[in-house]
């Protein structure tokens, strides 16, 4: 992309907010390649870059994985913007109908950023649990997620380093906190009363979330009574005890890097209240799952507020056809339970979405709270793209199976540079007959060493087939005492009720191989090769053979993407034959290559397979 002079882009990457599992690294760089400074703030493990152009000229971002692997699943979206992005807004809350002046601190591309004052107009919108808004200060700045709610609105003040300087808090207050520098910690004083029940909940705020806050809560002589971290529960802790004496308790909030970190962008929300009665119901899974004729346990978790005390009647609604939920209710005394989903044979396989409803009465009141699933799209600290939970709960009934997939895992030898074929059994279940296909596991225990499995279809009704599997003669030698492979079987066909389905299962045993040396090693003569286009060059080989193979062999060019205007004749060479000369015919493209040859034969079964590369020059043919 081409940009002028001290021109702002900011990049804001997606991957663990949507579930990735790429860890991303992230660069701009110039023309020549060269990697250029640039700002860089997270949301989450999701890095956010702010760059400003020291020169008009072309530049390029480049995206890569912290490792060396990939996958289908190592997905990344790009935001990119020439409007600089808020990375801090200090309150980052305010009061319903109120207005303050609220500092931003943009991520712009300058190595402190730029702090700013504008007013915020808090919506009028009564509402006790805080909830968010948009806000944009300026039509050239990104926007802003800010907090509103209608309680007692306080912006921590320092000095509150200590318990003799804590800042005293009401009932309900919350408070918008921040730590400057790296030894900055916040005290509160809080009244309680003996026998109510207290709540106090913190979460690390911001348009670009950089706090850890850790919660401590002391009695008046500093003994610790309860403790909560953010960073072990998604950027937000809660803690619920009953005060025991009519007496102020003593809160500690310090960031989890206290000592190493502090700045702006540390923001923190906390409000302490008075619990009543009230409960939650969370799902620990993140997908729920039951089989045709069978059933599933579900783990509720149940956490209670105040002195609720009163069974909560669980309830299920928009379940697939034939599935259903058995009764359950949860006593005052229970905070875990398992509600059974149970599947009829004729259930029909598919996924959507169910509700979980949690259901207690409160001095003949009637309370009600929707179950809750962690979001499939969330990085390691809980962040997601939206909500971090949702109320409409994934629930997949699983077709029957129609089949099982295993082997024998007793050690096997094969040479590298060979294909070895490994017996594979298929157990048909459910009456299924027709075809299924054999190909490599997406997960293995262990790295593959360049292993491959070719994909082969078994017949219908067949149950045993061979499973070609490729060593290649580069493996590295004594890294591994053996190789312990899975590979993974799947099948499409049509159910009871007209529905295409899809099955795939993973061997149930292991294909363990040891790998024994090489038999044969193709080698080239001429290594480097020089010619015109349009002609015809020869290329020197020679096979050194073992007396394990002397065989015959078939030699091609391997084709690939620089190898398309050169061509070879297939070559068969002969049994005990190590001296091979052939001809290769060059095309109309110039330029250097590298050329593949590959020589193929069959001992006892197996196929063996070596290759070796030539380096080829072209040059444009003189007229």
């Amino acid at each position: 992309f081409a940009l002028s002079t001290d021109q702002l882009l900011v990049c804001e990457m997606l991957a663990g907010r949507i579930g990735s599992t790429l860890d991303p690294v992230v660069d701009f760089l110039d023309g020549s390649g060269k990697k250029m400074p640039t700002t860089i703030c997270h949301v989450g493990n999701d890095p956010v870059l702010a760059f400003r152009a020291p020169e008009s000229g072309d530049y390029y971002l480049r995206v890569a994985n912290i490792s060396y692997h990939g996958s289908a699943s190592h997905v990344y979206r790009i935001n990119l913007t020439h409007q600089p992005m808020i990375q801090a807004a200090f309150p980052h809350g305010g009061e319903t109908g109120t207005s303050q002046q609220v500092q931003f601190l943009l991520l712009d591309g300058k190595p402190n950023g730029t702090l700013v004052k504008r007013t915020v107009k808090f919506p009028d919108t009564p509402t006790l649990t805080p909830t968010s808004f948009q806000f944009q200060p300026d039509q050239q700045w990104q926007a802003a997620t800010l907090s509103v709610n209608s309680n007692k609105n306080l912006v921590e003040r320092e000095p509150n380093d200590g318990n003799q300087q804590a800042m005293p808090l009401g009932p309900n207050d919350i408070v918008y906190g921040q730590f400057l520098n790296k030894t900055d910690q916040d005290w509160f004083r809080i009244p309680t009363q003996k026998g109510k029940h207290y709540s106090i909940t913190c979460q690390a705020a911001g348009p670009l979330y950089s706090a850890n806050p850790i919660v401590t809560l002391f009695d008046p002589s500093g003994k610790k009574i309860k403790e909560g971290r953010s960073v072990e529960n998604g950027g937000r802790t809660q803690i619920n005890w009953q005060a025991t004496h009519d007496q102020d308790l003593l809160l500690r909030i310090r960031d989890l890097r206290f000592g190493a970190l502090g700045g702006f962008g540390m923001l923190y929300e906390l409000q302490v209240a008075t619990a009543a009665p009230d409960f939650q119901l969370h799902i620990p899974s993140q997908h729920l799952q039951v089989v045709q004729g069978a059933k599933t346990a579900i783990d509720l978790e149940v956490t209670r507020f105040g002195e609720l005390k009163d069974p909560i009647k669980i309830s299920v609604s928009n379940l697939p056809p034939g599935v259903n939920a058995e009764k359950l209710e949860v006593t005052g005394k229970q905070n875990k339970a398992k509600l059974i989903l149970v599947a009829s044979d004729d259930a029909v396989a598919k996924s959507q979405t169910i509700q979980i409803t949690g259901t207690a009465t409160v001095e003949q009141a009637r309370l009600e709270r929707k179950a809750t699933i962690g979001h499939l799209g969330v990085d390691s600290e809980g962040r997601s793209v939206g909500s971090t939970v949702l109320e409409q709960i994934p629930l997949t009934v699983l077709h029957k199976p129609i089949f099982r997939l295993y082997c024998s895992e007793a050690y096997l030898y094969a040479h590298r540079g060979s294909v070895f074929p490994y017996l594979m059994e298929i157990e048909r279940q459910n009456g299924f007959q027709g075809k299924i296909t054999l190909q490599i596991s997406d997960r293995q225990n262990r790295d593959l060493d360049g292993i491959e499995m070719q994909e082969v279809d078994v017949p219908a009704e067949n149950t045993q087939i061979m499973l070609p599997i490729y060593l290649p003669e580069t493996m590295h030698i004594n890294i591994q005492s053996q190789s312990q492979l899975y590979s993974q079987a799947y099948a499409t066909f049509t159910d009871q009720h007209g529905q295409q389905q899809h099955f795939l299962a993973v061997s149930e045993k292991r294909n363990m191989l040891r790998t024994l040396p090489p038999v044969v090693k193709l080698k080239a003569v001429d290594k480097e090769l020089k010619c015109s286009t349009e002609t015809r060059v020869r290329c020197r080989l020679k096979l050194q053979r073992t007396s394990n193979f002397l065989g015959p062999m078939d030699l091609t060019l391997v084709r690939g993407a620089t190898q398309a205007d050169c061509s070879l004749t297939p070559l068969s060479i002969a049994t005990g034959q190590s001296e091979i000369e052939c001809e290769i015919q060059v095309g109309k493209q110039t330029g250097s290559q590298q050329l593949t040859f590959r020589a193929t034969g069959q001992m006892a079964g197996q196929t063996v397979i070596s290759e070796t590369n030539v380096s080829i020059t072209v040059t444009q043919k003189q007229p």
